[in-house]
Parts: C-alpha cells; sequence; structure tokens
C-alpha cells in the first residue's frame, strides 16, 4: 500500500488519529503502525525539509 494523493493522506491522518493511543501488538496498534509509516514516507517525498531544518549545516560547521 502506498499514498498516492494529498486526499489519501488526509484520509490516512484521519484513520490514525481514530487509532491514536492503541496498544502496539495489537490489529489497531498494527495499522497505526503502518498508516504512520506511509504517511511518513509520503510527507518525506512530496514536503522534504530543507537541509538547515534537519541540524545537517550546524553538524557540518562544526567539522
Amino acid at each position: 500500500m502506498k499514498i498516492r494523493s494529498n486526499d489519501e493522506l488526509t484520509a490516512a491522518l484521519s484513520r490514525i488519529d481514530a487509532l491514536w493511543g492503541k496498544e502496539p501488538g495489537t490489529p489497531g496498534g498494527d495499522e497505526l503502525d503502518a498508516l504512520t509509516q506511509l504517511v511518513e514516507l509520503y510527507e518525506s517525498e512530496h514536503f522534504p525539509f530543507p537541509a538547515e531544518h534537519r541540524g545537517i549545516t550546524a553538524a557540518t560547521k562544526l567539522l
């Protein structure tokens, strides 16, 4: 499964909200984990942060 659009992202975020707090290792917890990973992947591909927001430039200045 892959999130392919902003509409699918919105649906996934709504489902995450409904599943929030489910125990790990339960069906709901497993679904929450899977959806969270899919959202993170979609957001990293479509809304990347510049390097300075991730602390990369700060680390390279120390070198």
